[in-house]
């Protein structure tokens, strides 16, 4: 646990520094990761999420920490069975260190469920953490997204 905080306090010390994004700098990997990521969440395959995620990763929303691939797995799971999304996502900074990468963005999502009314529209805002494994593919680590309110 402390080893999580002191990347994310060094990633954050990164990010914090950087400036936004423009759409040269975004790797192609992190527009493609990022693409995947979204085109699994939209369609609700939760086993396609949970691969791209390192065995120990952790996600993070709405207060609730999941850990490792399955649990990942699960989480999404349990919501594609009840609603279905459709969002569209913008990175606004990216920070690669070494074989770590910070990804950070905004989305605006609908959320529909799939029996009765209650369709909800929201934005939200994301930090995924990358580790760059021994085969060179890029892995989700570390997760969280939160919504933003009045944005």
């Amino acid at each position: 646990m402390r080893r999580f905080l002191t990347i994310v306090s060094m990633m954050m010390l990164v990010i914090g520094s950087a400036a936004t994004a423009s759409a040269q700098a975004v790797p192609d990997w992190a527009r493609e990761r990022t693409t995947a990521w979204y085109n699994a969440f939209n369609s609700g395959n939760a086993t396609e999420l949970a691969n791209m995620h390192a065995p120990d990763a952790v996600l993070l929303v709405g207060g609730i920490t999941m850990q490792g691939k399955d649990a990942i797995q699960r989480f999404h799971a349990g919501q594609f069975e009840q609603v279905r999304f459709d969002c569209a996502w913008t990175i606004q900074g990216v920070t690669v260190v070494h074989r770590l990468a910070a990804i950070w963005g905004t989305d605006t999502c609908t959320e529909m469920p799939k029996s009765g009314p209650g369709t909800r529209k929201f934005n939200g805002r994301f930090m995924t953490m990358y580790q760059l494994q021994a085969d060179g593919t890029w892995m989700v680590i570390r997760d969280t997204g939160e919504v933003v309110p009045g944005r």
